[in-house]
């Protein structure tokens, strides 16, 4: 499965988890769980193969400054600039997060602490100093596709990734029954953690992995010419912004007819 189906899937099905959402389909919503995890897997993918890094992070910071109104009229109905940034923000994060992660284990000594920059990164998250889209989820499994996808061979590369992938899908559950095993130990009365159904749902997010271990490390079929490779490359990033503007407006519009 080359790069390019991965993109279209990954567009396909965000775009069928924001319908879900606006029009509360759940089984829309479990589609939709694939598409963050294979944007990421792409966004590692694209940090891979690039030969201007740089320039890489550039075009996600524009394209995250022109999406934050259609994410703020997607999410709130207004155009203001929300504290929550849109998920180009999130990709930038995570971006510089596997850029300074990959610089690390490149060294003999900086590989044992690789860790750091995505434990720093998740605490800002974690305490609500930052905030966009899937954030939390994010910069963890971007740290599992730079520290684990790759290394190793057949079944146990697959197997690493996706209990790494596991445990990021359910990070938040775990910190909890950390927390409520630390509080029992020193005698304090917490109710035990439980799991919502949004949590739950998350699950699906697995399924993301089929693809991904798929993925031949090819680019796919793209149009002759550097001019409509382009095209077709930001053709890709503005199908963020444009479909939530889309979506916005038939929901304003229905509202409207209601």
């Amino acid at each position: 499965m080359s790069a390019m189906a991965l993109r279209i899937i990954a567009a396909l099905s965000m775009l069928l988890d924001h319908i879900g959402c606006l029009f509360g389909i759940y089984e829309f919503r479990i589609i939709g769980r694939i598409a963050f995890p294979l944007y990421l897997f792409l966004l590692y993918n694209g940090y891979r193969h690039t030969s201007n890094k740089l320039l890489y992070a550039v075009r996600l910071g524009v394209f995250a400054l022109f999406s934050q109104i259609p994410f703020s009229l997607f999410t709130t109905g207004n155009s203001a600039f929300t504290a929550n940034g849109n998920v180009f923000f999130t990709l930038l994060i995570c971006l510089i997060c596997i850029w300074i992660t990959d610089a690390m284990l490149r060294n003999k000594i900086a590989k044992w602490i690789c860790f750091i920059p995505t434990v720093a990164v998740f605490a800002l998250y974690y305490f609500n100093l930052i905030s966009t889209d899937n954030g939390e989820n994010g910069i963890l499994m971007a740290f599992v596709f730079v520290a684990f996808y790759g290394k190793g061979k057949g079944f146990m590369r697959k197997l690493i990734t996706s209990f790494g992938m596991l445990c990021v899908i359910f990070h938040s559950y775990i910190i909890k029954w950390i927390l409520f095993l630390f509080d029992f130990v020193t005698g304090q009365k917490t109710a035990v953690p439980t799991m919502s159904d949004w949590q739950m749902l998350q699950i699906f997010a697995l399924v993301s992995l089929v693809f991904i271990f798929l993925y031949n490390n090819k680019r796919g079929k793209w149009p002759l010419g550097k001019a409509n490779s382009r095209v077709v490359q930001y053709g890709f990033y503005a199908f963020y912004p444009i479909h939530l503007l889309v979506l916005w407006t038939i929901k304003v519009v229905l509202n409207a007819l209601m």
